[in-house]
């Protein structure tokens, strides 16, 4: 799964930022939108495929789904993966899938979480994970676009 250039952890899933700014810095030609009940929204899906550009292809997937599809991803196209909640990713990184980079661009509070930048609240054991990753040598940091200063967790 080394073809995956980074997982953004984002609650607003795709938006101009993402779709321009993200794919740019990583040099990304492919988006994938894990989530299941996005998966089977094509409404919603039409809405959000508004800010990708061209040349960009988008793709939403179940977790079942990805679970399934990223090793078969094309390399070439250096896929970015975007996340609702940092438990998706777990659940895609506790399956062996190795993650180079993970940007934590919006996270919501959840129970018992702290601001630890704008718009990116974590609970303590989300921080207990992400650290641990952080110590496998997955990159984590905390911005919510690439001209921004990275904060590292």
């Amino acid at each position: 799964m080394s073809s995956v250039r980074m997982a953004l952890i984002d609650d607003h899933f795709l938006h101009g930022q993402v779709a321009e700014l993200w794919c740019s810095e990583v040099e990304s030609n492919l988006i994938i939108v894990v989530n299941d009940k996005l998966s089977e929204n094509k409404m919603q899906q039409g809405l959000l495929d508004m800010a990708v550009p061209d040349g960009i292809t988008c793709r939403y997937y179940s977790m079942s789904k990805a679970i399934n599809m990223l090793n078969k991803l094309n390399p070439e196209k250096n896929p970015l993966l975007i996340f609702e909640t940092i438990a998706d990713l777990k659940i895609i990184m506790n399956l062996g899938f190795s993650i180079p980079l993970v940007t934590l661009a919006s996270v919501p509070p959840s129970g018992g979480g702290k601001t630890i930048a704008p718009g990116v609240s974590l609970n303590s054991q989300q921080i207990n994970w992400l650290s641990s990753i952080s110590e496998q040598g997955t990159k984590v940091e905390v911005r919510q676009t690439p001209d921004e200063e990275s904060v590292q967790l």
